[in-house]
């Protein structure tokens, strides 16, 4: 991964309004020392979602979303970090520069070459969406009925067309070839991009795309960079029904979802996904309302595109056609979607059926509710195989151990352990041991090549399981020559209150920090972490320290409470003050309750000792403090 500069990423920080970059995405109302709108991560009706310009940070009160202008704009955009800092850096005119030298003249030039194959990209998806709707001559006008005809039996609209793209590929073996001939784009390029193919026999080129309904694959931001080519319905043709692009250096199998760019806006909102199979199911799904629809793009979900997908989503919902093979591929994605973190609902269409077909037979309605009422995808295949397996007893037993992948990828062990329980209900085996042995075995019969790509990234926490109902591992069993990494240094929220007041309270004035009262405080912060923080909160006000650096590392309750206040100002600056004052009072009476348990420790240790001298020094310092403490309550 190429490395940025940290004063590439301090330039883009500094010159990147974060108020104006969110309010590209919210519409933002003043509310005190920050802004507030609806947050852009999840569904809401009354304002959680709170940006601090002066801080240059956003927080989210409802979903606890939070970080600076690179963190939202990777959220709301569904970015890598590189993305976000190139995206960024160009918006607010920081040169980006990644790798050495050498690597930076090969990515120019690189970039250089994919805005080209862009352009031509482009070019082909406006003359396909051209001969669909403003044909040049009659004839291909007649042509371009029959592709019209196909998106009104299926119910499309112009306005869903269009907002897809689609296009029309004319029957003629060399329509877009002679267009390319009579423009300035190169055929080599085109050819490359799988536009057209060169003639076996002489010179020349042709179409790949003939007499289809061109549907335009989009990336993340909006470029076109493949097709896929549906055949307009012809008894007597023996062509595939669908033509997809081959790779190419704009597009890469696998890796993209059809839709994905169509549904970036409302997955922003709802983290809900729908995944259909085809292209038209995602066309259909979207005119029917169901604007978080993917799918993948002719090939079977792959790792790739579920990683993709979470980018976007939390939650997915599986909607593959009710044939054999749908069920299939619905069982082939749960360890993809397992890996990527992805919590899944399957809805099981009727056999022959796809979201396309039941949206026109049985209306939007009803697949809104199939949707809504979907259980997990886990217990939606148990009853689907428990009901489909044969009831003799070897059947049954490799039923369930068929299952045993699925359930492998399941970390939590009460779930784990509710769906043994459901497997065993479903079955009517009245032992879930059974049922785990059974697992267990069947796992053990697995090649080792079949488990590897899971095993490599199943959770391997002390303690996680490593077959489906196993018991915990011993915590103390980890591999030697192995380091975990160390759990952040959890802040006591509520024996930590006051220190909590006090460090709000400098917070919203940094410069009290900096002041006798606040320095004098330091030391008696009873947590590392906190003076830490403590110190480093002058920095807020001359931009030495960003808010979104206080926020690295730290156990989550404490970094929600951090990112609230850094968000919101809750006290004035004489507020602050008193604050302040009265805080170090109530800390240093806290410090001497806390030493003075140790003092007659030590002073019993030194009498048991025969220790009188060192033990009478100790009692001095104990009556000290109890006088100190007393002084403390008084006041």
């Amino acid at each position: 991964m190429s490395l940025v500069a940290d004063s590439t990423l301090a330039g883009i920080r500094e010159r990147t309004d974060i108020v104006e970059l969110v309010r590209g995405y919210v519409a933002l109302k003043k509310a005190g020392t920050s802004w507030k709108g609806l947050c852009p991560f999840h569904s809401e009706k009354t304002p959680s979602f709170h940006v601090h310009g002066e801080r240059q940070f956003f927080h989210c009160f409802g979903c606890q979303e939070s970080g600076d202008a690179l963190a939202f704009y990777m959220r709301v955009e569904g970015r890598t970090f590189p993305e976000a800092v190139r995206d960024l850096g160009q918006r607010c005119g920081v040169e980006v520069q990644m790798g050495s030298p050498e690597q930076r003249r090969a990515n120019e030039q690189a970039r250089e070459r994919t805005a080209q194959l862009q352009g031509l990209s482009e070019a082909a998806a406006a003359f396909f969406e051209k001969a669909l709707w403003s044909p040049s001559d009659s004839s291909l006008g007649r042509q371009a009925i029959e592709a019209q005809r196909m998106l009104e039996q299926r119910g499309v609209d112009r306005e869903t067309a269009q907002a897809f793209r689609l296009g029309f590929a004319p029957p003629s073996w060399d329509a877009l070839t002679d267009w390319l001939r009579s423009t300035e784009w190169s055929l080599v390029d085109a050819e490359q991009l799988g536009l057209i193919a060169a003639r076996n026999r002489g010179d020349g080129h042709y179409d790949r795309f003939r007499n289809r309904l061109m549907f335009p694959v989009r990336d993340t931001r909006g470029n076109v960079v493949a097709f896929s080519g549906r055949l307009l319905d012809r008894e007597d043709s023996d062509a595939p029904k669908y033509i997809n692009s081959p790779e190419s250096p704009l597009y890469k199998k696998g890796e993209l979802l059809f839709g994905c760019f169509e549904s970036r806006t409302a997955l922003r909102q709802s983290r809900n996904a729908v995944l259909c199979e085809g292209n038209f199911d995602v066309v259909s799904m979207h005119q029917a309302g169901f604007d978080t629809t993917v799918a993948p793009l002719g090939t079977a979900l792959t790792e790739s595109q579920c990683r993709l997908l979470r980018r976007y989503a939390d939650q997915v919902v599986v909607l593959f056609d009710g044939d054999v093979a749908g069920k299939k591929a619905s069982r082939a994605a749960v360890p993809l979607l397992q890996r990527a973190e992805l919590s899944a609902r399957l809805v099981q269409l009727e056999d022959g059926s796809d979201p396309d077909s039941h949206i026109r037979e049985r209306g939007a309605e009803s697949m809104g509710h199939m949707i809504s009422q979907a259980p997990e995808i886990l217990e939606s295949i148990i009853d689907e195989v428990s009901r489909s397996t044969e009831p003799t007893a070897s059947d049954r037993a490799q039923a369930i151990g068929a299952l045993a992948p699925l359930l492998q990828g399941v970390k939590s062990p009460v779930e784990r352990q509710i769906l043994l329980e459901r497997i065993s209900k479903r079955f009517e085996l009245n032992d879930v041991s059974l049922v785990r042995r059974e697992l267990r075995r069947a796992l053990l019969a697995q090649p080792k090549g079949s488990q590897t790509h899971t095993s490599r990234n199943q959770d391997t926490r002390p303690g996680a399981s490593t077959a489906p109902g196993a018991e915990p591992q011993d915590p103390q069993g980890t591999t030697a020559g192995s380091s975990t990494p160390q759990a952040p240094q959890a802040v006591d929220m509520r024996a930590n209150r006051i220190a909590l007041e006090v460090l709000g309270s400098v917070l919203d004035h940094p410069q009290l920090a900096r002041s006798e009262e606040g320095q004098s405080v330091i030391p008696l912060l009873g947590h590392a972490v906190l003076r830490d923080i403590f110190v480093r909160v002058p920095g807020l006000a001359d931009g030495t320290v960003q808010a979104v650096d206080l926020c690295q590392g730290l156990d989550p309750q404490f970094q929600r409470w951090l990112s609230e206040r850094l968000t919101l100002e809750k006290y004035s600056l004489d507020e602050a003050q008193l604050i302040l004052q009265r805080g170090r009072k109530h800390l240093e009476l806290e410090k001497i309750q806390r030493e003075l348990p140790k003092l007659t420790v030590k002073i019993r240790d030194a009498q048991r000792m025969g220790q009188m001298e060192v033990a009478r020094e100790l009692m001095e310092a104990h009556v000290q403090l109890s006088r100190s403490a007393h002084r403390w309550k008084q006041g």
